[in-house]
């Protein structure tokens, strides 16, 4: 029995001798060299929005810690490390 291997990006076989590319962290795919480059960028462009959401999440919970602290001595899920 044969075993075929299919492009997660375009449905196209992979030929003998072209390199599979496997990308993703938790939900790996395959991919051919065309569609290879696009699964990057895919990956890069929400690294980049993850750290940009996380940067905002860290200022505001700063801000809120701050504010609940200055009208409680210790806050319910907040360790002061």
């Amino acid at each position: 029995m044969a075993t075929k291997i299919i492009c997660d990006g375009c449905n196209e076989p992979i030929e003998t001798g072209e390199e599979v590319h496997v990308v993703g962290f938790f939900r790996k795919r395959e991919y051919c060299d065309k569609c290879f480059p696009a699964a990057v960028q895919y990956l890069e462009s929400r690294d980049a929005l993850h750290d940009v959401v996380a940067d905002k999440w860290r200022k505001g919970l700063k801000r809120i810690n701050k504010n609940g602290l200055e009208q409680l001595e210790e806050l319910p899920d907040h360790d002061r490390s």
